[in-house]
């Protein structure tokens, strides 16, 4: 079975937003270089429902960018592709479905000691177990 940041990374290179995963795509990690990266993290998602084998997981997408303007875009990229209200079932890679909804727009959440730039926004997906 597969996993679901894994699948997030996957979909989002193939959609032009990263080049590979541990080159500029992680899960999980935010390393000091690359300078410009995109950063998957699952956090604490909703609790389960008698009967339902699907979750509702909660995923946020960090881009990270040495100019401000750059983060901006690919973090509003993700956030186009990601967010799809006329059509909320994705396939993601590995054929993974998913349901997913943006909780927030993409904002400025931190520029760090080297002056690059991050962005954020969080995602509820509904999906099936890893």
């Amino acid at each position: 079975m597969s996993y679901l940041l894994q699948d997030l990374a996957g979909y989002l290179i193939e959609s032009g937003i990263g080049t590979a995963l541990g080159e500029d795509v992680f899960l999980d990690f935010l390393p000091d270089q690359p300078n410009n990266v995109v950063v998957i993290s699952e956090y604490s998602g909703l609790p389960t429902t008698t009967g339902v084998e699907a979750l509702d997981r909660r995923v946020q997408i960090r881009v990270r960018n040495a100019d401000a303007e750059e983060a901006r875009l690919l973090s509003w990229k993700a956030f186009n592709l990601l967010d799809t209200p006329e059509n909320r079932i994705q396939l993601a890679s590995n054929n993974r479905w998913m349901m997913t909804q943006a909780l927030q727009t993409p904002f400025k959440v931190d520029i760090d000691g080297k002056e690059r730039v991050s962005y954020v926004f969080n995602l509820a997906v509904v999906t099936y177990r890893d």
